[in-house]
This record gives structure tokens, C-alpha cells and sequence, in this order.
């Protein structure tokens, strides 16, 4: 069964839990790029992907937030775009074996694309299409674009997609407690512009955690069932506190899981965790939402 046949079940799937905390708890005095982890450490990785799927994730990400070519090119890394993304893919697959899909996971530039700012459309496209190439020769099931604060950025990674392959596409905004996002646009019109592109899966993560993603889809769950696509979320442990100069968070598995079996009752159809989250996280939440 592929992607787009289990998403018309009408259970959700579960997606794994934060990368990059994961990687900190394990290399805490590490300070390289963690993209190159994948090549470098990649049994670090493995065991990270390991430890999802065994506590019910039915979708893990590579380890590639930060893996398109501008990102990769303030480490000195753009030279190695295709080549880390797909050894990134790789890895996740071999250790999946077919008990989990591969989301190849695709961050934000960094940057903003003009006339917000700077940046020129192609160059934000082609730091994409090579990234994505190198997921899809890895052999990922799906592209997961995250994260996204710009529509515009989000529709050139999603046009980049679409032009390199046919694997289903996930499109994943993150928005502020106003309900829009910091470039000043609301869920409706974000997530409804990204789905009449071809986004097979439309969403949002990172931000806040469930109780306030919760809210802010209360009050727009109906208008988003009208775009006729399935619906992701993946919320953060809550809200990050600052102790000795590092992001905290502090809601329990048990709680974070017990908040986000609202989006199950809502509808979603892909439901993870974002910043803070842990295998625990994603064990607790598995739990809740199949049975």
C-alpha cells in the first residue's frame, strides 16, 4: 500500500517527533551542520529513526530541515546538496524496511523571496529542486515542505516538487497565535492557495503546541474540509521555556498526546510532533489516536 492509498483510510497516521532535539540529547556538545550527520554520524540518525518507529510512527522524516542547497551554502555545503539529501533518504529507508513511509523533509530557506525581499524566485526554486532531487533518488515515499512562514517560498518548494517527481507532496505552514503568518497570511487562504497547486496533504506544525494549533483550526476546520485534501499537523511540546541559554519544553507526553487527540476528532489526516518532542511523545500519541 502507498502513501495516497492509506491516506483515504479514515484513521490517521502518525508522524514522527522532533529531529533536532533528538540530535542534541545525543551529541550535546556537537556544532557542525546536522545535514552532514547523515554522512558523518548516520548511526546517530538511524538510531533517531529507529526509536520513532518503534514507538508507532507511521511516517519518519530524513534528517534534511535544513538540507536545500541556500541553507547548505552558509555551512559551505551547497556542493554536497544532492549528495547529502540522498544519503539522508537512504538511511531512513534502510532503517524504515518498509514499516514506516520516508518523508523527505524540506525547510525554509532562510531567506525571503522578492518582492518580501531579496531573494529572486529561481534562485529559491532551484535551492529546492536540487534538494528534492536528492530525496527522490534516495527513494523517499513523499516530500514534506515545513515550516513555511511565506506562501511565495512555499509554492516555488512545492512547484519544485512537482517537477521533479509524482511522490504524494505534503505542504506544512506555521503560523502565529493570530491565526496568520508572519508575512500576514491566514490559514484559509495559505493552505486552500498551496492545494489548488497540487499539494496532496496541506497543514500546519511548529509555533505552539496543540492547544493552540487546536484553536486556531476550531474555528476554520470547515472551510479547510471544503479544499477536498487531507490535513497534517504536527504541534511542539508546548511553548519553549530559556534555562542556561537553551529552548525547554516542557508538556509531557501524556498531555501533548491527550491535546492532540483533538485533531484526530477533527479530522486530520497526519498527526506528529514538531520542536520538543520526543519518541515518548510520539509513543503516547500513537496510542491515543489508534485506539
Amino acid at each position: 500500500m502507498n502513501l495516497r492509498e492509506r491516506l483515504l483510510r479514515p484513521y490517521p497516521l502518525v508522524m514522527d517527533g522532533a529531529m533536532g532535539t533528538m540530535i542534541f540529547n545525543a551529541l550535546p556538545d556537537y556544532k557542525g551542520n546536522l545535514e552532514l550527520l547523515n554522512i558523518e554520524r548516520p548511526d546517530v540518525i538511524a538510531s533517531i529513526h529507529k526509536l520513532y518507529i518503534d514507538a508507532g510512527a507511521d511516517i519518519i522524516e530524513t534528517n534534511t530541515f535544513g538540507g536545500n542547497a541556500l541553507k547548505l551554502h552558509e555551512a559551505g555545503l551547497d556542493s554536497q546538496c544532492e549528495e547529502i539529501n540522498k544519503a539522508a533518504a537512504m538511511l531512513a529507508k534502510e532503517v524504515a524496511r518498509g514499516k514506516a513511509f520516508v518523508a523527505g523533509s524540506v525547510g525554509p530557506t532562510g531567506t525571503l523571496v522578492e518582492p518580501m525581499g531579496m531573494t529572486q524566485p529561481e534562485t529559491v526554486y532551484n535551492a529546492f529542486r536540487r534538494q528534492i532531487a536528492g530525496l527522490v533518488a534516495g527513494g523517499v515515499d513523499c516530500i514534506a515542505i515545513e515550516t513555511m512562514t511565506d506562501v511565495q517560498e512555499a509554492r516555488l518548494a512545492l512547484l519544485a516538487a512537482k517537477d521533479v517527481t509524482d511522490i504524494p507532496v505534503i505542504c506544512s505552514m506555521t503560523f502565529e497565535a493570530n491565526g496568520k503568518t508572519v508575512t500576514g497570511s491566514d490559514i484559509v487562504t495559505a493552505l486552500a492557495t498551496l492545494s489548488q497547486m497540487g499539494a496532496d496533504v496541506v497543514g500546519a506544525n511548529c509555533s505552539m503546541g496543540p492547544d493552540g494549533l487546536v484553536r486556531l483550526f476550531k474555528g476554520t476546520i470547515a472551510q479547510l474540509n471544503e479544499l477536498g485534501v487531507p490535513l497534517s499537523v504536527w504541534a511542539n511540546a508546548g511553548l519553549p521555556e530559556l534555562i542556561d541559554g537553551k529552548a525547554v519544553y516542557s508538556l509531557s507526553p501524556r498531555r501533548f498526546a491527550s491535546l492532540s487527540l483533538e485533531f484526530a476528532q477533527m479530522g486530520f489526516s497526519i498527526i506528529g510532533g514538531c520542536c520538543g518532542t520526543t519518541p515518548e511523545h510520539i509513543k503516547m500519541l500513537a496510542l491515543a489516536v489508534k485506539h
